[in-house]
């Protein structure tokens, strides 16, 4: 059976976790149509990983152009008057997607593009849990004046919103993978990346912070059923029992030794097929996942948005649309 397959990579710094995402999309590009490549970060480092030149366009920084882009065709959105920056805004019939092609008209436009890889970086994030929610409360309490991307919540929700909204609009078929390479750690994408992920794999070094990042992440986590780690960095026994004593052994994908160059990381080939197995045989639901979407985009409306805009936002709701129509009209 088809399946799509949208995998996450998350770690702690210097778990090597972007060199992991882009070992694994190289490995990806000499098996797939095409893949892309998003970097959640300001995405220098796996940009020079993955050897792709150009100057990328931060997605959370132009998160209006990307708005703009893939919504302002909506009628309810221009008789709306200006863009909510909202992470979960659900698609409308005549909203724009995201083909996984290199062809594809947003990817054109916003990605740096190599051979069959698409990149896309979103922009810097938060250093912590209290710092995000800090700037959801400024949203909230409207102490960041206007209704202007540049004004809202501050640059860090921003990155956030703009990476669940692009995720939200790629139309991926089967065998076209799309690889994150991500920092956030904040509750707000652990509850959009329940849905809008196949699989999160966490780079865990035998250290005690990578350790306890990995616990804390799988704790606050829904969907533990898709959480694996890779072991990453091992040098002896030694490490390989660090890590047990804290990390489900049915978890864990493959232990990896700490490698002298990138070059033999990129050539780990055992470690990358593990993960591909990892991915269940069953096609995406996708309405099971627009109702996931909707229920996440109703519920910050009504504790947020809706009290700052001074309007009910769940009204801006497009009740026609379903994803597959959006396959076949695309």
């Amino acid at each position: 059976m088809a399946i799509e397959l949208r995998i996450a990579f998350f770690g702690s710094k210097g778990s090597g976790k972007t060199l992991a995402s882009a070992a694994f999309v190289n490995f990806l590009k000499k098996r797939a149509g095409h893949v892309i490549a998003i970097s959640d970060n300001n995405g220098i480092e796996l940009q020079d990983a993955l050897e792709i030149r150009g100057i990328q366009v931060l997605l959370g920084k132009n998160f209006g152009r990307v708005f703009q882009f893939l919504e302002g065709e909506r009628q309810e959105v221009k008789e709306l008057g200006f863009l909510p920056p909202i992470g979960s805004f659900p698609p409308g019939t005549n909203s724009k997607f995201i083909k996984v092609s290199k062809k594809d008209s947003f990817l054109s436009s916003f990605a740096l593009q190599k051979e069959n890889i698409s990149l896309l970086s979103i922009g810097s994030n938060p250093e912590s849990q209290k710092d995000f929610e800090q700037k959801a409360m400024d949203l909230m309490l409207g102490e960041i004046e206007g209704k202007e991307f540049s004004k809202t919540a501050g640059q860090e929700y921003m990155d956030v919103s703009s990476l669940s909204f692009v995720l939200n609009r790629i139309l991926d078929n089967p065998i076209e993978f799309v690889i994150l390479d991500s920092s956030s750690f904040n509750d707000y994408f652990l509850t959009e990346s329940s849905f809008c992920l196949d699989l999160k794999i966490f780079v865990v070094e035998p250290s005690r912070e990578s350790i306890m990042h990995y616990c804390t992440f799988f704790e606050k986590s829904q969907s533990k059923e898709k959480i694996f780690v890779l072991a990453n960095k091992i040098k002896g026994r030694k490490d390989i029992e660090m890590l047990l004593k804290e990390i489900d052994i049915g978890r864990i994908i493959d232990f990896i030794p700490e490698f002298a160059d990138k070059a033999a990381f990129f050539e780990n080939t055992p470690a990358f097929k593990r993960i591909v197995q990892r991915i269940t045989c069953t096609e995406r639901n996708w309405e099971s996942y627009y109702q996931a979407l909707l229920k996440n985009y109703n519920e910050e409306c009504i504790e947020w948005f809706d009290k700052l805009y001074g309007i009910r936002l769940e009204e801006l709701v497009d009740k026609k649309f379903n994803y597959e129509k959006a396959f076949l009209t695309q």
